[in-house]
């Protein structure tokens, strides 16, 4: 059994790759966002392009489709309205 043959259990068709992007990442996790993205898959490379509410919902739609099955690289162009990586809660004072 050649390298090639092992690799070929994991490669899928593309608009099988691009519907499991759409309905398991986009739909699960940016409910409000879903309409703005647009996905699109050649040769297992998911593109994704668009705008979103925030950044971090940016960053969790690029990390989820790369474990998506089938995908060989993720090249995300979405852009974000509200950068929250540093909107976290002030601390509670301890006294």
């Amino acid at each position: 059994m050649s390298r090639g043959d092992l690799l070929k259990t994991y490669l899928r068709p593309d608009a099988d790759i691009q519907l499991d992007v759409e309905t398991g990442v986009l739909r699960a996790f940016l409910v409000d966002d879903t309409a703005s993205v647009t996905v699109s898959v050649r040769d297992g490379v998911v593109t994704l392009s668009g705008r979103v509410g925030r950044y971090t919902s940016a960053e969790l739609v690029e990390r989820l489709s790369r474990q998506v099955a089938g995908v060989v690289e993720v090249s995300s162009g979405l852009t974000y309205d509200v950068d929250d990586r540093e909107s976290v809660a002030a601390p509670v004072p301890f006294f």
